[in-house]
């Protein structure tokens, strides 16, 4: 999934979760979760490397702008705590494939096997979803 919809994720449940070591375990729970839906994402060990890290890259500041804006003055610890821990499965994804980090590639393996890869005019579908109510949750839980 790409990293804009697991960012909101992680903003909504930052807005309505007081404790922060919730606010991280549902946000990581919640990246397995929807990577298991059916989603597109850019194929990391097919594209070019560059291609791959521009993309990557815009998706990550698209994620953020886009959550720092909807989230406004309701930005706090909790909201960015759930931002990060929301993509830090795929953090770690990166980091491990990277460092060559050997005895750590059962968490990839994992990771990549729970995955529901999509065709992308699908995969873009369910992510929308994703992201609206994720939105929708963050506006209503500013509201009260």
């Amino acid at each position: 999934m790409l990293s804009t919809a697991h960012i909101l994720t992680g903003a909504a449940v930052g807005t309505v979760v007081a404790n922060p070591f919730l606010v991280i375990l549902i946000s990581i729970v919640l990246h397995f979760s929807w990577d298991a839906f059916p989603h597109w994402d850019p194929d990391y060990e097919k594209w070019p490397k560059k291609e791959w890290y521009q993309v990557a890259s815009m998706d990550l500041l698209v994620g953020f702008l886009l959550a720092f804006y909807i989230v406004g003055n309701g930005l706090n610890l909790n909201v960015l705590l759930g931002m990060f821990a929301s993509i830090l499965p795929d953090i770690i994804t990166m980091v491990i494939k990277l460092g060559k980090i050997k005895f750590l590639e059962p968490y990839i393996t994992f990771h990549k096997k729970i995955q529901n890869i999509a065709k992308l005019k699908y995969g873009l579908i369910y992510q929308v979803i994703v992201v609206v109510v994720a939105v929708f949750i963050i506006k209503m839980s500013m509201v009260r």
